[in-house]
C-alpha cells in the first residue's frame, strides 16, 4: 500500500470513529429529551443522529418512540420497521410494534419500549478467559545465568532452561452502565503461568518458576454503537496486582530431598483493552478483546519455605539474582532477605507487564 493510501486509510478510519461519537451523543441527547417529554426536539436528535449513522438502530427505536408519542403513528412504525430491520433480535419491539398496528386509533402512549438495547444501561457481568504472554525477562535472564553458574562452578555437563513467558488468563468483570455509552466496573482477574525451568537431565537437578497472578481492577469503558448488532468498546483502569511465583528446588532428583515455597509481592498498574461485542440476544454478548497491562514487582519474598532435608537456613527469603564471581553474570536463586545487599544478592523484578486476547460472555440485566 502506498504512503498516500496508507494516510487515507487512517484518515477514513478516524472519521468514521468521529461520525459514530456524534451520532451517539446526538441520541444520548434525544433521549435526555424524551425523558423531558419534550419529543419534537427529542425527534429532530433522533433524526439527526440516524443521519450521521445509518445503522444506529437505537437511533430509529428512538425516533419510532418520538413519534408514537406525538401521535404520528405511520411514521412511528416506518422508524421501528427500520429499527427491527437492523436489529431484529428485539422481541419487545416487535410485540409493541403489533400492539400499535391494532390500535392506531388509541391515544398515543407514554410508555414507549426504551430506545436503548442490550448493553446500553444496567447492570452488567462479563466472564472472559484467555491467552496471556507476559516479559518477566529478568527472571527468564536469571535462570540462564544460574545455568552458566552450575556449569562454570559445579561443572554440569549440560543445563538447559526455558522461559516462563504464557499463561491462561481469565476473569469476572461486575459493572453498571452509566448511559449508553459509558460503564464503570470492577473485575478480579487471575494468571496462570506456565512454568519457567532449569533443568540438568546428566547431573539430576531440576529447578521451576511459575510466575502467577491475581488482580483487582476499577475499569472504566466507553461503547460505540457500530451497527448491525455490534458495539466496540474502550475500557481504562487501574489497579492491585499480586504476585505469586511458585518456586521447587530439587539439587538432585535421585534423592528425597527438595525446598519449596510461594513468593509473593504487590504492585499497582494499569490496563487498557479494545472489545468487539456481537448481540446475542436476549441481553447476552460475545466478546472478542484485546489489551495490554502494566504491572511489575519490584521484589517477591516468603516468610517460610518448605524444607526437605535441603538445610535452606533462617527465612524470611527473597527470590533474588546474585553475582557470587563478580562478573557481571547474574543467577537467580533464593536467599535469606537479611543478605539482599544492593550490590552482589540483588531483589529479582518479576515484570509480569504484558498482552491478552481473550474471548467473553457478558450478561446484561
Amino acid at each position: 500500500m502506498s504512503k498516500g493510501l496508507s494516510i487515507f486509510a487512517l484518515c477514513l478510519a478516524i472519521g468514521t470513529g468521529a461520525l459514530a461519537q456524534t451520532a451517539v451523543e446526538t441520541y444520548n441527547e434525544g433521549n435526555a429529551l424524551g425523558k423531558a417529554g419534550k419529543w419534537e426536539q427529542a425527534a429532530q436528535k433522533y433524526e439527526a443522529a440516524t443521519q450521521a449513522d445509518p445503522n444506529l438502530w437505537q437511533a430509529y427505536m428512538g425516533l419510532g418512540n418520538a413519534y408514537h408519542n406525538l401521535g404520528r403513528d405511520t411514521e412511528a412504525l416506518k422508524a421501528y420497521d427500520k429499527s427491527l430491520s437492523l436489529h431484529p433480535d428485539n422481541p419487545t419491539l416487535k410485540a409493541y410494534v403489533e400492539k400499535i398496528q391494532g390500535t392506531q386509533s388509541a391515544a398515543p402512549s407514554s410508555t414507549a419500549p426504551s430506545s436503548s438495547g442490550p448493553g446500553t444501561k444496567g447492570l452488567f457481568m462479563n466472564y472472559s478467559i484467555g491467552y496471556d504472554f507476559a516479559f518477566p525477562d529478568e527472571m527468564n535472564k536469571g535462570l540462564k545465568g544460574r545455568a552458566a553458574f552450575l556449569i562454570d562452578m559445579f561443572g554440569y555437563t549440560e543445563a538447559t532452561t526455558s522461559d516462563s513467558n504464557s499463561a491462561i488468563a481469565t476473569a469476572l468483570e461486575f459493572g453498571v452502565m452509566l448511559d449508553p455509552q459509558n460503564s464503570i466496573s470492577l473485575e478480579p482477574s487471575f494468571r496462570l503461568a506456565f512454568e519457567g525451568s532449569l533443568t540438568s537431565s546428566s547431573d539430576d537437578y531440576n529447578e521451576t518458576f511459575a510466575p502467577h497472578m491475581m488482580g483487582l481492577i476499577v475499569k472504566y469503558g466507553l461503547l460505540i454503537p457500530m451497527g448491525q448488532g455490534n458495539d466496540l468498546r474502550l475500557s481504562l483502569g487501574g489497579g492491585w496486582y499480586h504476585a505469586i511465583v511458585d518456586w521447587h528446588y530439587q539439587p538432585d532428583t535421585t534423592l528425597p530431598y527438595d525446598a519449596k515455597g510461594a513468593y509473593e509481592g504487590d504492585t499497582l498498574g494499569a490496563v487498557l483493552g479494545i472489545s468487539d461485542e456481537i448481540d446475542l440476544g436476549g441481553g447476552i454478548a460475545l466478546g472478542i478483546t484485546a489489551k495490554g497491562r502494566l504491572a511489575r514487582f519490584d521484589k517477591v519474598t516468603a516468610a517460610t519455605l518448605i524444607d526437605n532435608g535441603v538445610g535452606v537456613g533462617p527465612g524470611p527469603y527473597a527470590l533474588v539474582v546474585n553475582d557470587y564471581n563478580s562478573d557481571g553474570k547474574m543467577d537467580i536463586t533464593f536467599d535469606a532477605v537479611a543478605n539482599v545487599d544492593g550490590t552482589t544478592v540483588k531483589y529479582v523484578p518479576i515484570d509480569l507487564s504484558g498482552i491478552e486476547g481473550n474471548i467473553s460472555l457478558k450478561a446484561y440485566f
